[in-house]
């Protein structure tokens, strides 16, 4: 990456075909590279290559530190920008020469949207994977209150460079200053304490605090304003997941300019993570959006039942 550290990465093809459709699979928040395995094998087996990467502050690349070692984006930080430019980097270093596929699977969306929306020209088309929409404490009563807070606080912080920067340059030097300070305290200090389950070979407090920075990236993230940048948009959603986010998520669908919409598609019976509940059904359908069928260009909804 840009500051020297690595990630690791996933570049799965068969040697003896040519020619085919890359995808590009982006994780959920906690999950593992092998969560994508049955779409990943299936995909590969129809000719078509496939990448999939951790996230910088996922666990494939935590445990890669050594004891007592911390990750460079504690320090640096993690935001769009630099989620955009992890996959940036994966696809000129496995010198990518053709359009992708962008899936992002729920926490990916945010990567996928970021990405898109800043390199249209390296992407065919983006399919959003039951995407989450706006940071989920959003659908927490308990967190409404402390994020009216916190956007009142980020507010009044950068208003002098919003009346007036463009007179005073220097009023906009230190943007978000206050505004970061508090929402690393509350937000950190409540996932140290209360993120109970740890991945498997990572030092707990590493663990807890590359899940905040992972957060943080998404903060800003709404998916029902950024989509409507975005060329070639699909959208398969669980029909059981939570409501409040199917509803963000009809929303986020319906604000995709008409010329842009491909295929909207609800799995019957799912609950939200599609690789793992209906990977056959799911690998149909992004094959058929990968190659135009006409039935997936068009804007069309669509209903089918889940694998399983």
């Amino acid at each position: 990456l840009s500051d020297g550290s690595e990630i690791v990465v996933n570049l799965q093809q068969d040697s003896k075909s040519t020619g085919g459709e890359v995808f590009v699979l982006l994780n959920g928040l906690v999950y593992e590279l092998n969560r994508w395995d049955q779409v990943a094998n299936q995909l590969v087996s129809q000719g078509h290559t496939v990448i999939r990467y951790s996230y910088s502050a996922q666990p494939a690349n935590l445990r890669r530190l050594a004891k007592g070692q911390e990750p460079k984006f504690f320090s640096t930080g993690l935001d769009a920008a630099a989620m955009s430019n992890e996959l940036l980097l994966v696809l000129q270093a496995l010198k990518v020469n053709q359009k992708v596929h962008v899936v992002g699977l729920s926490y990916g969306a945010s990567v996928a949207a970021a990405f898109s929306e800043r390199h249209p020209e390296l992407v065919e088309d983006v399919i959003f994977v039951s995407p989450l929409v706006v940071p989920t404490d959003n659908y927490d009563g308990r967190s409404v209150g402390l994020r009216a807070w916190l956007d009142g606080v980020r507010f009044w912080e950068n208003a002098p460079c919003s009346f007036y920067g463009a007179f005073n340059p220097w009023l906009c030097s230190s943007q978000d200053k206050w505004y970061d300070t508090f929402y690393k305290s509350l937000y950190q200090t409540y996932l140290l304490g209360n993120v109970k389950n740890v991945a498997v070979g990572v030092e707990p407090e590493i663990y807890k605090k590359s899940l905040f920075h992972l957060i943080r990236a998404a903060r800003d993230f709404d998916l029902r304003s950024s989509i409507r940048n975005l060329k070639n948009v699909s959208m398969f959603v669980a029909t059981d997941d939570d409501k409040l986010l199917r509803a963000d998520q009809e929303l986020a669908w319906n604000a995709v300019p008409d010329a842009e919409r491909r295929s909207y598609v609800l799995f019957e019976g799912a609950h939200h993570a599609l690789p793992d509940e209906a990977p056959e059904r799911l690998v149909a359908l992004l094959t058929a959006v990968a190659l135009k069928d006409a039935d997936h260009i068009s804007g069309s909804r669509t209903k089918v039942k889940a694998d399983r």
